[in-house]
């Protein structure tokens, strides 16, 4: 029973892990970005 419960929590935590990495790179890859010529500007 505890070798089950042990294998749900790390499983649990891979999932975790990867969701999050996944998450992050959306987030970098879809935020906005700043105009090339952004220092010009008045």
């Amino acid at each position: 029973m505890l070798s089950k419960l042990r294998r749900w929590l790390r499983e649990g935590a891979i999932l975790l892990v990867l969701l999050a990495g996944v998450i992050i790179l959306l987030d970098v890859w879809r935020s906005p970005q700043m105009p090339a010529m952004f220092d010009s500007t008045p």
